[in-house]
């Protein structure tokens, strides 16, 4: 398995973004691939991660990401620069992390 230091910024901020939403690492699945036939990064929101418990938050972090009135067929795709600035967005609008 080879992991592209892309691929661990782009973990990195959906991580970040999570945590905005008061969601932890294991509760939000997500898998980021590389799709040779359209030159693309995907992620894809897996099913299996959005259970009842944590399903509005994980709308609302998908929601920041997407846009509120976007169809969504759990699949975000771009090249990995465009992809990190969306993220990077979605951080910048979610709410501020919480501090102790």
């Amino acid at each position: 398995m080879i992991i592209r230091n892309d691929t661990i910024a782009i973990l990195t901020k959906l991580n970040d973004l999570a945590s905005r939403f008061d969601l932890k690492p294991y509760e939000v699945t997500v898998e980021v691939s590389y799709n040779p036939a359209t030159n693309q990064t995907e992620l894809n929101f897996t099913g299996e991660s959005i259970v009842n418990r944590v399903r509005k938050k994980t709308d609302a972090m998908i929601d920041a990401i997407v846009g509120r009135h976007t169809q969504f067929d759990g699949i975000i795709a771009g090249d990995a620069s465009n992809l990190i600035d969306l993220l990077d967005r979605a951080i910048s609008k979610a709410p501020k992390p919480r501090t102790i």
